[in-house]
C-alpha cells in the first residue's frame, strides 16, 4: 500500500499592499538591508519595517524609515539580544498582544489589511491619534503572509518595549541604525529608537 503524501498547508497570504511599497521607488523593497540579498525571488521570506510620523487630525503621514531584512539577517540581530531582553520583550507581546483580537483575512481586499494596521497591537491606540508608530509585515517574495503579520505599534508601546530591554541591548540597536537609518533631524528621537523588526 503506498504512502500518501501529506501536504504541508502554506500561510495564506495577499499581494504585497502598496503601504509596504518603498515611498522612495513606488515599488517593492527588493534588497535586504543587511546582506543586501535579493528578496522577490518566490521562497525568500523577509520583513519589512517602515516606520511614520503623523499629523494627527488631518489622517495624513510622513514615512521616516523603510527598510526589508531577509530572516537569516533578522535572526543574527535577534541572537544579539540578551536572554534578559528576549525574556521580557516575549513576555509583553503574550501578556498584551491583540492578536486574536484581529480579522485574518484571506483575500485581497486591503481595507482588511488596513484594519490591522489602525490600532496599536499592543496598546489598542489609533494610528490616527498617536504622533508616530511603524508597522511590520512578513513578505515571501512578492506576497504579504497574513498569519500573525502585518501588525502595527505606537510610539507608546516602543517606549515600554526599549524600558525592557538591556542597556547592552540598546547599545546594539543603536548600532544597527547608526549604520543602516537615517533621516531629517525633526524625527530624531523616533530615528533614535531604531528598527524593531526584533520583536
Amino acid at each position: 500500500m503506498e504512502k500518501q503524501q501529506v501536504k504541508i498547508p502554506r500561510p495564506e497570504h495577499i499581494n504585497i499592499p502598496k503601504i509596504f511599497f518603498s515611498d522612495a521607488t513606488g515599488g517593492y523593497l527588493e534588497y535586504c538591508i543587511g546582506c543586501n540579498r535579493p528578496l522577490l525571488r518566490e521562497e525568500t521570506d523577509y520583513l519589512i519595517e517602515k516606520a511614520f510620523k503623523s499629523y494627527q487630525g488631518l489622517e495624513s503621514y510622513s514615512t521616516i524609515f523603510e527598510y526589508a531584512m531577509c530572516l537569516s539577517c533578522v535572526n543574527s540581530m535577534h541572537r544579539t539580544l540578551s536572554e534578559e531582553s528576549r525574556t521580557n520583550i516575549s513576555a509583553y507581546f503574550q501578556q498584551h498582544g491583540r492578536f486574536t483580537d484581529r480579522r485574518f483575512v484571506q483575500d485581497q481586499h486591503h481595507a482588511d489589511i488596513n484594519r490591522r494596521l489602525d490600532r496599536c497591537v499592543l496598546t489598542a491606540e489609533k494610528a490616527t491619534e498617536i504622533p508616530e508608530f511603524q508597522i511590520y509585515g512578513h513578505c515571501r517574495g512578492k506576497n504579504l503572509i497574513v498569519e500573525g503579520y502585518p501588525f502595527m505599534i505606537s510610539g507608546k508601546a516602543t517606549d515600554i518595549l526599549i524600558e525592557l530591554i538591556s542597556d547592552k541591548t540598546l547599545d546594539e540597536l543603536q548600532n544597527f541604525t547608526d549604520q543602516l537609518v537615517g533621516g531629517p533631524p525633526e524625527f530624531a528621537d523616533i530615528l533614535n529608537l531604531g528598527p524593531r523588526l526584533i520583536f
